[in-house]
């Protein structure tokens, strides 16, 4: 959209799953499988990555060097890169191996993921380590945001049972 969400048009087509902006012109998608880039506000995406274990993304960039994709396949995958989207590394989910969901970042170094059955994981140097911090409820939580250090959201549900889900958000 260019008039304040009034009106939508498409500019690229594919199975995009999450999508970040660290700027105007620069963006990260993941499509199946594959992380892309484009640089021109989303008119044209390369692949600047492929991992078969990435299902279920969602990507985070805290500027157009720095970003993460984080996502499963059975397992927690969580990727980083520090040179726009060149190339890519596994980052270290502190021994965590349940799925991974939604990713935020307070600044440049606290950043935070939502997961699985009652679990977030916290970084404090830009996503080198992480560790894990257990809520004590037990819900699938998809995604997280912060106002400030100190006040946080995180939202979760319980299993589905006869089609709907029990959800919840916790602050």
């Amino acid at each position: 959209t260019t008039d304040s969400g009034n009106n939508w048009y498409t500019i690229s087509s594919g199975s995009f799953e999450t999508i970040d902006f660290p700027d105007i012109n620069t963006g990260f998608s993941v499509s199946g499988s594959s992380i892309l880039r484009t640089t021109n506000s989303g008119t044209n995406w390369i692949e600047v990555f492929y991992d078969t274990h990435l299902f279920n993304p969602y990507t985070y960039f805290l500027n157009n060097s720095t970003g993460f994709v984080c996502g499963s396949n059975n397992s927690a995958v969580l990727l980083k890169t520090t040179n726009g989207g060149s190339q890519w590394f596994s980052a270290n989910v502190g021994g965590y191996n349940d799925r991974l969901r939604g990713i935020f970042f307070l600044n440049d170094f606290t950043g935070f993921i939502a997961s699985g059955y009652g679990v977030a994981l916290k970084t404090t140097d830009q996503g080198f380590n992480w560790t894990i911090q257990t809520i004590s409820y037990n819900y699938n939580f998809n995604s997280i945001y912060f106002n400030n250090i100190d006040t946080g959201f995180i939202v979760g549900a319980t299993n589905y049972f006869a089609g709907t889900p029990y959800a919840r958000i916790f602050k």
